[in-house]
């Protein structure tokens, strides 16, 4: 028999189900393409092409000696690079697409709950956010070396959900990360 505290939690595992097979669906995305990437950039000995130029940007914010103009040309044009520079200190490759695979599967639940704040049914929103994850063209991007673009998607969501609840600075924020 179960007692009171196991059918509130039946009861919260059952209103949330659409949530936890989606978060399982991320993170076998997550394992895979983490698998698939870090194996394929050891196994071509890839040090230098977009993954060496994005780990060379990321290490210039910490390390490079800037002048006024220096800083706000860098910035205007990558701004970006101010934001993730810490994933570069380890100074793991590794790490570096993995971080891009976590980065990419964000945007899942933003399509998830995008979807639902436009009055669509969980069944349907979790088929969107899941076939978010299917996107071939978005997942390929896992495929080749970290890129800049590979952040747009997730960026870009993460601005309009901001935007649909009606909190502009940080919307404003996300679009400009996102340009």
């Amino acid at each position: 028999m179960l007692n009171i505290k196991d059918r509130g939690l039946l009861n919260t595992m059952q209103q949330h189900k659409h949530e936890f097979i989606l978060l399982f669906f991320i993170i076998v995305y997550i394992v895979l393409w983490s698998v698939i990437t870090v194996d394929r950039f050891l196994s071509l000995h890839a040090y230098v092409y977009d993954a060496g130029l994005f780990m060379q940007e990321l290490h210039d914010v910490v390390f490079a000696h800037w002048t006024p103009y220096s800083f706000f040309m860098s910035f205007t044009l990558r701004g970006l690079k101010f934001f993730l520079f810490p994933i570069a200190l380890p100074e793991s490759f590794a790490f570096l697409f993995i971080f891009q695979t976590i980065f990419i599967s964000l945007g899942s639940p933003l399509v998830y709950y995008i979807s639902l704040s436009r009055n669509l049914s969980k069944n349907v929103a979790l088929i969107l956010a899941i076939s978010y994850l299917f996107f071939f063209p978005l997942a390929g991007a896992n495929y080749f070396d970290i890129h800049n673009i590979s952040f747009l998607p997730t960026l870009l969501l993460a601005g309009y959900y901001f935007s649909l609840r009606g909190k502009r600075a940080p919307s404003i924020f996300l679009f400009f990360l996102a340009s």
